[in-house]
C-alpha cells in the first residue's frame, strides 16, 4: 500500500474516530433531554401545560378544576351580558342563559389538558416545550341548549301579535244594517325569530336584533258582505204579520232584531248564511197558535135560571204550526211580509139543529105548573122549580141529541112518595070495649085511601109534555078489616095475656100522657094476619093532640144519652105495658126498640130486656103481627097509678118457653146526686128525672113451639149505659143531695 493510500487509511480512522465521539456525545444530549422532557412531563401530570390558553385566558400549570373555575369566571361575563331583539318600534332584552347559551367548560379544560398528551411519542415529548414558546389558544364557542322558544319568546309575539278583524255586519238602533270594514292582523315569525337570535347568540352579537314579523291578511272582507247586508236589511224591514179572519198577530222589527242571527267567518259570504232565530219563530207561532186553537164544542142544552137554553156548538179549530213557521219564516226575507194563517177547522159532533126538538120538549116539560086534583076536592100543584129540579137532561150534547128530554123518573116517584104521604090514610078498624062478656062499639071503622103512586106518575109524566097540565089523582078508597057490624064475630073473647105497670110517683105531665096514651088505645083490634102499628094506632104526640111536656130519654149530638124535657115523655111505659102481654103470648114481634138506661120497675116476671121504647118523630115504633086466623082486642085502663092493657081473643095454640136472661158487660154507676137546672120549672121546684142504675148488655130468648114441627126463636138484646141519680130544678134553687124517688 502506498504512502498515500496510508495516510487516506489514516484519515478515515481518525475521521472515524471522531465521529464516534461525537455520536455518543448526541447520544447522550438526546438522553437528556429525554430525560428531562420526561422529568418535565412528570411535573406537569396533572396540569395543564405551560402554554395553553382558552379564549385568551391563560390556564397553563392549572389543575383542571382550577382551570375551569377560572374560565367559569372569565366566561361567565360574556353570557350574562342581555341579547337586545327589536320588532314593530319596540325594544326587549334577553337572558343569553335563558335561551339555552352557555360555555362548554368541561370540554374545554378536557382540550386544553389533552394539549401534548396526544398524537405521536415525539408530539407528546415536543408539545409541552413548543408550547412554552409558542401559547397554543383554544377557541370557546358558545353552545345552544335545547329550548322552549314559544314560552321564551310568548311575552314578545303577545305584544306584537294582532289578528285579522274580519269585516262583520252591523245593527244600529233604527234597524239599519251597516258594514264594519276588514283590519288586517301582524304575527311575529317564531321560526325566523328563532333563527335570528340564535346566530346571534353564537356570534356573540349584542347589538339590536331585528326580529322578522309578518301582515296576517283578513278572511272576509267588506265587499265580501253585499248580500248577507241585503238580506239582514230585508230581516229588518218591517214586521211581519199573520192574518187569521179578522185578528193579526206581528212579529215586531224590535222582535225579528233581538231574534236575528249574523254569520260570522268564511259564513258570512253566504247570504242565506243570515237567519232568524227559530226559537222567536217557534214562541210566535205558539202564541199565535194559543188564540187560534180551540176545541169542537158541541150544541148543549143547559138549565139557566126558569128555561132550558141552547149553548152554541163551536166548531174545531187548530193552527198548523209548521206551515205557518215556514211561512213566517219566508216572509221575514221577502218584501211580502203578511201572510195567512193555516188552520184546520172540523165541525163539532152536535149542532143546534140537532137540539132544536129537544130544547122545544124541554121548555114544555117544565113551561108550566102541573095542577093534580083529588076526588075529594083536595087540589095539590106541581110548581115549575119542582119541575126544573126534575128536568132529566144529560149532560153529554150526544145523549141529549139521541135521548127525548123527560122528568126523571126516580125524583118523580120521589115527588109522588111524598105527595102519598099527605094523601094516604091507613083503614081503622072499629074499635071496641069489652065488659062482662060483652063486646060495644066505641067507635066504627074509618075508611083509609091510598094514592096509586104508579099511574100517578105515568099522568104526571104524559102531562108535562102537553097543553093540558091537569092530572086526577087516582086514590082508591081502602076499607076497614073490621066495622062496628063486626060485633058479633068477638063473641066468646077469652083473656090471653094482660100486664099493668106503675107510674105512682110521676110528675103531673107524666101521669096525663101515660093516662092520655093508654086511653087513645083502647078497644084496638088487630085482624088476623095485620101487623099492629103503636105510633099508627096512638098518632101524632103532639101538644095540640093533648100532650104535654113531661122527661124523655133523648140522644144527644156527641153520641151520649140524656133525660130531657119532651112532649108525650111517659109514653114508653105505654108501649112497655103492652109488649110484654104480646111478647109472653108468642105473637111475632116485628120491631121493638130498647131504652138507652135499664128502668127498674119496667122488669117483667122478674126478667129486665123487655121494656120497649117509641119516638115517632125518631121513626122508633113498636110492632107485632096477629100471626093467627082469629082477631085480637086490646084493652087498656088506667086508675091513677097503674096502666094496665089485656090481650082478648082465641088463645093460640102453641106453647111459649122464654130463657132465663144472659146478663154481661155490667158498668158499674156513680150514684153521687147530679143536679141539672131546667129553665122549664119554676125556683125552687125539684124533680128527679133519672134514678141510677149499672149498666149492662142482656138477652133474653123466646121459643114459640107451635106444635106442628115449626119452631120460632126471637132473641131480644138489649145494652143499656149506666144511668145516675138526676134531679132537675129551677132557676136559682139550692139543691140539697137527697135520695132519689123511685
Amino acid at each position: 500500500m502506498g504512502a498515500s493510500a496510508q495516510r487516506l487509511d489514516q484519515r478515515r480512522g481518525l475521521f472515524s474516530r471522531t465521529e464516534s465521539k461525537a455520536g455518543i456525545a448526541g447520544v447522550i444530549v438526546a438522553l437528556l433531554v429525554v430525560v428531562g422532557l420526561v422529568v418535565y412531563r412528570e411535573v406537569y401530570h396533572d396540569r395543564i401545560f405551560p402554554g395553553v390558553e382558552v379564549a385568551g385566558i391563560s390556564v397553563g400549570g392549572m389543575t383542571p378544576d382550577q382551570a375551569r373555575s377560572l374560565l367559569e369566571e372569565r366566561l361567565a361575563a360574556s353570557v350574562g351580558v342581555p341579547l337586545v331583539v327589536e320588532a314593530n318600534g319596540k325594544r326587549w332584552e334577553l337572558s343569553r342563559r335563558s335561551l339555552g347559551a352557555h360555555y362548554d367548560l368541561d370540554a374545554l379544560v378536557r382540550s386544553a389538558f389533552s394539549i401534548g398528551r396526544s398524537g405521536t411519542v415525539l408530539n407528546r415529548l415536543g408539545t409541552p416545550l413548543l408550547i412554552r414558546v409558542r401559547p397554543r389558544d383554544l377557541d370557546a364557542t358558545i353552545q345552544l341548549e335545547a329550548t322552549d322558544w314559544t314560552a321564551a319568546l310568548g311575552p314578545i309575539s303577545r305584544s306584537i301579535d294582532r289578528p285579522a278583524v274580519d269585516a262583520r255586519l252591523a245593527v244600529l238602533p233604527d234597524h239599519t244594517v251597516s258594514v264594519v270594514p276588514e283590519k288586517p292582523g301582524v304575527h311575529l315569525d317564531l321560526p325566523g325569530a328563532q333563527r335570528e337570535i340564535a346566530t346571534a347568540l353564537v356570534a356573540g352579537v349584542t347589538g339590536p336584533i331585528k326580529l322578522p314579523v309578518v301582515e296576517v291578511p283578513s278572511l272576509v272582507r267588506a265587499r265580501d258582505l253585499t248580500e248577507a247586508q241585503k238580506m239582514a236589511a230585508m230581516a229588518l224591514s218591517g214586521p211581519v204579520t199573520v192574518a187569521y179572519q179578522d185578528r193579526t198577530w206581528q212579529l215586531t222589527v224590535d222582535e225579528l232584531q233581538s231574534a236575528l242571527i249574523l254569520p260570522n267567518g268564511m259564513s258570512s259570504r253566504d247570504g242565506a248564511a243570515v237567519q232568524i232565530n227559530p226559537k222567536v219563530i217557534d214562541h210566535f207561532v205558539q202564541e199565535v197558535a194559543s188564540q187560534v186553537d180551540r176545541p169542537a164544542r158541541d150544541a148543549r142544552l143547559v138549565l139557566q135560571d126558569d128555561r132550558v137554553v141552547l149553548q152554541p156548538s163551536q166548531t174545531k179549530r187548530t193552527l198548523d204550526q209548521a206551515a205557518t213557521k215556514a211561512q213566517v219564516q219566508s216572509a221575514v226575507f221577502s218584501p211580502r211580509r203578511a201572510v195567512s194563517a193555516k188552520v184546520d177547522e172540523a165541525p163539532p159532533a152536535v149542532t143546534e139543529a140537532d137540539l132544536s126538538s129537544a130544547l122545544t120538549l124541554a121548555n114544555t116539560l117544565i113551561g108550566a105548573p102541573i095542577i093534580l086534583n083529588a076526588a075529594n076536592g083536595q087540589s095539590y100543584t106541581l110548581g115549575t122549580s119542582d119541575l126544573r129540579k126534575m128536568l132529566a137532561l144529560p149532560t153529554d150534547p150526544s145523549a141529549q141529541r139521541d135521548q127525548r128530554p123527560t122528568l126523571d123518573p126516580a125524583k118523580l116517584q120521589a115527588y109522588v112518595a111524598r105527595l102519598a104521604s099527605s094523601i094516604d090514610r091507613p083503614a081503622l078498624n072499629a074499635r071496641f070495649q069489652y065488659s062482662n062478656g060483652h063486646v060495644q062499639p066505641i067507635r066504627d071503622g074509618i075508611a083509609g085511601q091510598q094514592l096509586d103512586q104508579e099511574t100517578t106518575v105515568d099522568l104526571i109524566q104524559k102531562a108535562a109534555t102537553g097543553d093540558q097540565r091537569t092530572v086526577s089523582l087516582p086514590i082508591a078508597t081502602i076499607a076497614p078489616a073490621i066495622t062496628a057490624s063486626d060485633a058479633d064475630k068477638l063473641a066468646g073473647l077469652q083473656l090471653i095475656q094482660e100486664n099493668s105497670t106503675s107510674y105512682a110517683g110521676s110528675i103531673p105531665p107524666r101521669k096525663h100522657n101515660v093516662e092520655l096514651a093508654a086511653s087513645m088505645l083502647n078497644g084496638v083490634v088487630v085482624a088476623p094476619g095485620q101487623i099492629f102499628s103503636f105510633n099508627q094506632e096512638l098518632g101524632p104526640q103532639t101538644l095540640d093532640r093533648g100532650f104535654q111536656v113531661g122527661y124523655g130519654i133523648v140522644a144527644q149530638a156527641n153520641g151520649s144519652v140524656k133525660t130531657v124535657p119532651s112532649v108525650g115523655g111517659g109514653i114508653c111505659q105505654v108501649s112497655t105495658t103492652l109488649f110484654q102481654p104480646v111478647f109472653w103470648a108468642g105473637y111475632e114481634i116485628e120491631e121493638r126498640h130498647w131504652h138507652a138506661y135499664w128502668i127498674a120497675h119496667y122488669a117483667s116476671h122478674g126478667y129486665p130486656g123487655l121494656d120497649d121504647t117509641v119516638d115517632d118523630a125518631s121513626g122508633l115504633d113498636f110492632k107485632f103481627k096477629n100471626n093467627t086466623p082469629n082477631p085480637i082486642l086490646i084493652q087498656s085502663s088506667t086508675d091513677g097509678t097503674n096502666v094496665h092493657f089485656a090481650l082478648y081473643g082465641t088463645p093460640p095454640s102453641w106453647t111459649v118457653h122464654v130463657d132465663k136472661p144472659v146478663i154481661s158487660n155490667i158498668v158499674k154507676t156513680d150514684r153521687t146526686l147530679r143536679v141539672q137546672v131546667d129553665p122549664t120549672l119554676a125556683p125552687g121546684q125539684k124533680i128527679y128525672t133519672e134514678a141510677a142504675e149499672d149498666g149492662f148488655t142482656v138477652v133474653v130468648r123466646r121459643v114459640v113451639d107451635e106444635g106442628n114441627g115449626s119452631v120460632r126463636e126471637l132473641v131480644l138484646r138489649s145494652v143499656y149505659a149506666p144511668s145516675h141519680n138526676v134531679m132537675a130544678v129551677g132557676p136559682g134553687t139550692p139543691a140539697k143531695p137527697e135520695a132519689p124517688k123511685t
